[in-house]
């Protein structure tokens, strides 16, 4: 299991991930000032963000809007439930507000 790596790690990362991998060399040596083992947790966080391929570039997620077909109307029932209106919508999906029959009580 590889170790975590260190807070400044994660700060030098962040700091070279939006730097094209072969401007970083130089960045990374002066960031890390001669400390071999952060350099090294570095490299393997760069590593793995440039193998990632576009699965972490928000150019390529694609989050459509929730469609009128996905949307319960105020008055459905859903189980014990019944949809009193729609707090939020989002990638993850849609929030309700709902009044639970029992115990009786407003939820979202």
């Amino acid at each position: 299991m590889r170790p975590v790596a260190s807070d400044r790690a994660a700060a030098v990362f962040f700091a070279l991930a939006g730097i094209p991998p072969e401007d970083r060399r130089s960045l990374l040596a002066a960031q890390c000032a001669g400390d071999d083992s952060l350099k090294e947790q570095v490299e393997r966080l760069l590593e793995g963000l440039d193998d990632s391929g576009d699965f972490l570039d928000p150019a390529a997620l694609h989050c459509p809007e929730p469609t009128e077909a996905l949307q319960f109307p105020p008055g459905t029932r859903i189980g014990g439930f019944t949809v009193l209106r729609v707090i939020g919508a989002g990638a993850s999906g849609i929030v309700y507000v709902a009044r639970q029959e029992q115990p009786s009580r407003t939820v979202q």
